[in-house]
């Protein structure tokens, strides 16, 4: 059983190593809302919403999604006992039509509670088999074939170990807590 009681949204940029080009335009940097999502038993996880900062590729963008789960679908969440992750799409789904990718950043984050509770790997309670899994790159447009060669960098990356990030929002914005836990 899920109780989520507090879910807060931060917002990072981080910058890009070189910028993606794109046929809409040219990125440097990129906007990054986080989920921060806490049940009454003190577990704490993390999740992403993959929302754009421009709806270049799907309507949804960062402040839609923002907007969303602040408004709309952390609610439905907060200070509920939720039978499972499982169930939570069809909650987030009930009457609220699009703000998919936003609907998509808290069911992770109950599947990542779910996780921690059991104490089992997320791949393993997703039903992964698997210890690799394939992936791949987007490309952005380059101006020629060359340059979407991996050969094509004359100097190494850069090795930096501090991050690039900062926030765009001066402080994380706790949108909801559950009426429960302001109580406390």
């Amino acid at each position: 059983m899920l109780c989520i009681d507090r879910i807060a949204l931060r917002e990072i940029h981080l910058a890009l190593r070189e910028p993606f080009r794109i046929s809409s335009g040219i990125e440097s940097t990129r906007r990054i809302l986080l989920l921060e999502i806490g049940d009454r038993d003190g577990a704490t996880v993390w999740a992403e919403c993959v929302a754009s900062a421009r709806p270049n590729y799907t309507p949804e963008t960062v402040d839609t999604a923002w907007l969303a789960i602040r408004e709309w679908l952390a609610p439905r969440l907060l200070g509920q006992s939720i039978d499972g992750p499982e169930v939570v799409h069809d909650l987030l789904a009930e009457n609220i039509r699009g703000h998919n990718m936003a609907k998509a950043s808290l069911e992770m984050g109950c599947w990542g509670l779910a996780s921690e509770m059991q104490r089992v790997p997320l791949s393993k309670l997703l039903g992964g088999t698997r210890d690799r899994v394939p992936t791949g790159i987007s490309l952005g447009i380059q101006s020629t074939r060359r340059t979407l060669s991996p050969t094509r960098r004359t100097s190494p990356p850069s090795t930096s170990s501090t991050s690039s990030c900062s926030s765009n929002r001066s402080a994380p914005t706790t949108c909801c807590n559950s009426p429960s836990s302001s109580d406390e």
